[in-house]
């Protein structure tokens, strides 16, 4: 290559560098001109800067009100769990009481029977109060039952 074609090549690149800066610099004034006609002025003002505080003092804020707003979401996780282990031992608790009722249910069931046989092989009684044996007045028979077997108030055939 002779000096004149390295010249003409030097000087075509220069002109290309110039005009990707030109390109570069139109595109940024586009973009100044698109967010000037968003905004309503045009960046890096006291406007622009005063846009830019409030928008970050909003962020801060929403910031805060989510941090404030998980703080809350799990206070609220914590009570639920508290909560669910009361439930836990309530409903534990329940369970034992249910099958201890059924336990006591199941013996009165034959303590009922047993005095029925008692009394079918003691003979008929006399029964002054006249207190019958079912399920509401259980306690009531078994205290008269008591008394007649006591005061000897039993019939011989």
């Amino acid at each position: 290559m002779n000096r004149n074609q390295q010249h003409n090549i030097k000087r075509n690149s220069e002109i290309s560098d110039d005009d990707s800066c030109l390109k570069s610099d139109i595109s940024i004034d586009r973009e100044q001109e698109s967010r000037k006609h968003k905004l309503g002025f045009s960046i890096f003002t006291k406007k622009f800067l005063s846009h830019d505080k409030g928008k970050r003092e909003h962020q801060k804020k929403l910031e805060q009100e989510n941090k404030s707003s998980a703080n809350k979401i799990e206070e609220l996780r914590s009570e639920i769990q508290t909560i669910k282990s009361n439930d836990e031992k309530i409903l534990q608790e329940s369970c034992e009481l249910e099958s201890t009722n059924t336990e006591l249910l199941d013996n009165i069931e034959k303590i009922k029977y047993a005095l029925i046989q008692l009394e079918r092989e003691i003979g008929p009684t006399v029964r002054s109060s006249g207190v019958k044996l079912d399920n509401t007045d259980m306690v009531a028979y078994i205290q008269d039952f008591q008394k007649r077997i006591v005061s000897g108030c039993l019939l011989h055939p």
